[in-house]
C-alpha cells in the first residue's frame, strides 16, 4: 500500500519568553542580570532547521536549537533576536523577530535640593544610575518642564511668584522599572534686619551705608 507525505512549512515562527529567578512576571522588560529563555517555534513537516541571529553580533555561540538561552543578561545584550526557520524539503525561509528591552533601576531614590544662584533659585532633581533614564519633572513651580536625564536642573528668576515661599515643590520621577518622588519646601529668609550708618568725612560729605541681615533659609 503506498503512502503519502505531504510536505509543508515552516509557518511564521511564534517567539516566546520565560524568565527564571525572582523577578520573573512576564513584562515589556527585562532587568540587568536576569536569565531567560526564547523559544521559537514554526510548524513544519519536515522540522525546520531553526537558526538565531543575535543583538549582539560579537556573539559566535549561537545555538542551532529552538530554544536560546540567555543567562545573566546584561545592557549591552538588548536589541532585536531574529529567529529563522527553514524547510530543505519546500525550500522556504521564514523569520521572526523579538525586541529585548533590558533595563537598570536608578539608584535609591530621587533627591531634590534647591540652591541660591546670584538672585535667583536653582532647583535640582537628580535620580542616577539607571538605564534608560528616567523621565523628571517639577511639579509646583511657575513653569512646568520634563527632561529624560538622571538630573533636572530649573532656575527660578525673580519676581518669585506669590506664595513660592512654604510651597510643596515636587519632583515626578518615572522610570520602565517604577514611579518614585521627591519634595522640597523653599523658605524665604528669616530675620531680616535693616542697619544704616552715616559718616561725614573733614569735608562735609556725607555717606550713608546699609546694611542687610538675616538668615537664608533655602529649603526645609
Amino acid at each position: 500500500m503506498a503512502s503519502l507525505t505531504v510536505y509543508y512549512g515552516p509557518d511564521t515562527p511564534t517567539i516566546s519568553i520565560s524568565l527564571s529567578g525572582p523577578d520573573s512576571e512576564a513584562k515589556d522588560f527585562v532587568l540587568v542580570n536576569t536569565s531567560l529563555n526564547l523559544t521559537c517555534q514554526a510548524p513544519s513537516q519536515p522540522p525546520a532547521d531553526i537558526s538565531w541571529i543575535m543583538a549582539d553580533n560579537q556573539d559566535h555561540t549561537v545555538p542551532s536549537t529552538a530554544n536560546l538561552p540567555l543567562s545573566s543578561v546584561q545592557l549591552n545584550q538588548a536589541g532585536t533576536y531574529s529567529c529563522l526557520a527553514f524547510n530543505e524539503r519546500t525550500n522556504r525561509r521564514v523569520r521572526s523577530t523579538y525586541r529585548l528591552t533590558v533595563a537598570q533601576r536608578p539608584t535609591g531614590s530621587p533627591s531634590c535640593s534647591v540652591a541660591s544662584n546670584e538672585s535667583a533659585l536653582l532647583f535640582v532633581c537628580s535620580w542616577p544610575g539607571g538605564s534608560p533614564d528616567p523621565r523628571l519633572s517639577f511639579r509646583g513651580l511657575p513653569e512646568d518642564k520634563e527632561v529624560t536625564s538622571p538630573r533636572l536642573e530649573q532656575l527660578v528668576v525673580p519676581p518669585f511668584p506669590a506664595g513660592l515661599s512654604g510651597r510643596n515643590i515636587t519632583c515626578l520621577a518615572s522610570h520602565l522599572t517604577g514611579e518614585k518622588s521627591c519634595s522640597i519646601v523653599p523658605e524665604a529668609p528669616s530675620g531680616v534686619i535693616l542697619l544704616f550708618q552715616a559718616f561725614e568725612d573733614a569735608g562735609g560729605t556725607v555717606t550713608m551705608e546699609m546694611h542687610c541681615q538675616g538668615t537664608f533659609n533655602p529649603a526645609e
